[in-house]
């Protein structure tokens, strides 16, 4: 839909609420801008998603929901800088290699066939180091995030081509979200494939 935005404004809060399900909003082109879409559960209560706006930002709102949901999006711009947190955003960086690791040993074990059970494990092992030394040296909120996530994940090291269960994406999908909102969202670097 078209959505004006104000003159002179370099930020804008959208306070969004949703009648249930799952939601996703997206202002212009956020693939094109190198920003995130902001996703979540439909709450009772409104959340406060707030993007920052650049001379590229063009007037278009997408918002996605279930068919038949109720949802309201009521934006406040402001000429403010829309300020990332930079400790988020590096430990958001750090945490996009290590994913990208995770996810290269099992499609390249699972779907190309390019490598064999000792290379996944290796890569494995490597990339469970720096997930853990990233826990002990997080300068953000994701600190936590990171320290439930490796355990779960030295769990899984016999599990060869499936690391990344389902029961794992939980985990990553709060640290996804965390750093879509701060508008510094992981970037998968395939290895494989393309």
């Amino acid at each position: 839909m078209e959505f004006a935005l104000e003159a002179g404004s370099r930020s804008v809060s959208v306070e969004f609420t949703c009648g249930g399900g799952r939601y996703t909003v997206e202002l212009s082109d956020s693939m094109m801008l190198g920003q995130a879409p902001l996703s979540g559960e439909c709450a009772e209560s409104p959340v406060t998603l707030t993007r920052p706006i650049t001379d590229r930002t063009t007037e278009t709102l997408s918002v996605i929901v279930d068919e038949g949901v109720d949802w309201t999006a009521t934006p406040t711009f402001s000429d403010e800088q829309f300020g990332a947190d930079t400790a988020l955003a590096a430990d958001c960086e750090q945490f996009s290699v290590i994913y990208s690791a995770f996810t290269n040993a099992d499609y390249g074990y699972t779907f190309y066939g390019e490598l064999d059970a000792d290379q996944w494990a290796a890569r494995i092992d490597e990339a469970s180091a720096e997930l853990e030394a990233l826990a002990g040296s997080a300068q953000s909120e994701l600190r936590e995030n990171f320290e439930q996530l490796a355990p779960l994940v030295s769990a899984r090291t016999d599990q060869v081509g499936e690391i990344l269960a389902p029961e794992i994406q939980a985990s990553i999908s709060a640290i996804s979200n965390a750093c879509d909102a701060n508008q510094t969202p992981p970037i998968l670097r395939g290895e494989f494939g393309g």
